[in-house]
């Protein structure tokens, strides 16, 4: 199972590509018609990057109950495993051979990668609903240009007839093009909006699942003591503003 950190990562990733504006390949301006036509997809993928932690919890948990069990882990060993694999430090208890071994530190940076991602969550989806909002705004603005650039190729007369055919397409589809995706990004947004409660849902489960291995709460995971658990919480809230932040820059 590939690790559950590449929400953030890749998070940030997808709104520093939009922050870049509509750039194509080798650094290309999309025309406006592209632009507004791709606004739903590239919505609907950061969405479903940030609602990662809740949409893969379902496994991550079940792993979760699973591997003490898998592994023949006495309660005490697997929670010393859980608390420092979130601290990013490998406990390995017994006398594991090293497949096993291996096992636990794959499911160790998983599990410290899921905590991170999971707290993140209502951030990273405050930062995407922000975003959406300003796409909102910018459809209608998209839609005028479309007409805009198509009359500058349609009077061009160094243009040839298919272009100038294209461009009168485009004109003719924009409005109702805006439309169709002015809702498709609407459905994104209450999508969005939804899931700082659905993160909260799968704190919920997880938490279960957390008390089954002694750990009292979600929050007690992420007080875990030491040097590198600080740092951990640290990775979380700067990530966050930096979600946040490069969000707010990709409107602009």
């Amino acid at each position: 199972m590939r690790l559950l950190l590449q929400t953030l990562p890749l998070l940030l990733l997808s709104f520093a590509l939009s922050a870049c504006g509509a750039a194509g390949k080798g650094g290309a301006k999309k025309s406006a018609f592209d632009e507004l036509n791709g606004l739903g997809a590239e919505l609907q993928a950061q969405l479903d990057e940030t609602a990662k932690p809740v949409t893969q919890a379902a496994a991550l948990l079940e792993t979760f109950a699973n591997l003490p069990k898998e592994l023949s882990l006495s309660p005490e060993d697997y929670k010393q495993f859980v608390l420092n694999a979130v601290r990013g430090q490998l406990t390995v208890p017994g006398a594991l051979d090293e497949k096993g071994k291996a096992r636990l530190q794959a499911f160790a940076d998983e599990l410290k990668a899921y905590v991170l991602a999971l707290s993140a969550t209502p951030a990273n989806a405050q930062a995407l609903v922000a975003k959406i909002a300003e796409v909102l705004v910018k459809i209608p603005v998209l839609v005028t240009e479309v007409g805009a650039q198509a009359q500058l190729v349609i009077r061009n007369p160094l243009e040839s007839a298919d272009a100038k055919s294209k461009a009168q397409k485009q004109a003719d589809e924009a409005k109702q093009l805006g439309e169709s995706v002015k809702a498709q990004v609407e459905g994104i947004l209450e999508q969005a909006k939804a899931l700082p409660e659905q993160a909260k849902g799968a704190v919920d489960k997880f938490t279960e699942n957390l008390k089954a291995a002694g750990i009292d709460s979600f929050d007690a995971l992420l007080a875990t003591p030491g040097k590198v658990a600080d740092d951990t919480v640290k990775d979380v809230k700067e990530g966050v503003k930096e979600v946040t932040d490069t969000a707010v820059d990709s409107v602009k």
